[in-house]
């Protein structure tokens, strides 16, 4: 299960937040603008992970900046392969039609490798 919430991006038209708290992950949900971005971090504090899609349309470069700046956890776009999208912007690319119980492995999965990276900075200082 995920150190904390995730923060959902822009709309849930495949159905991917049910999955997410089925699963025991608290999802809490954003407008793809800066204010909607600024305003969950304001609200919520931190995120285990932030994510994104590109279902209709690709995530706007300064939300996806935004919401670099303001947290250190892993930025997750869930590609469809019919909108081109800057992939690099992102920590973890999922490609749609990735089955959900493999997404959701691979979610928990760079959430738990961000987690021993910020332990391991930790230390280090």
């Amino acid at each position: 299960m995920a150190a904390g919430p995730i923060l959902y991006v822009g709309d849930d038209i495949c159905h991917r937040i049910p999955v997410m708290e089925m699963s025991g992950i608290v999802v809490v949900r954003s407008e793809c603008s800066v204010g909607g971005v600024r305003a969950s971090f304001e609200k919520n504090g931190h995120f285990s992970a932030v994510t994104f899609h590109n279902d209709v349309f690709p995530p706007d470069e300064m939300v996806v900046a935004t919401a670099r700046e303001l947290s250190r956890a892993p930025l997750i776009l869930f590609k469809s392969p019919a909108v081109d999208c800057e992939d690099w912007l992102f920590d973890l690319v999922i490609s749609v039609p990735t089955p959900p119980d493999l997404w959701s492995r691979s979610l928990e999965q760079a959430i738990a490798d961000a987690l021993k990276v910020h332990e391991r900075s930790r230390q280090l200082r």
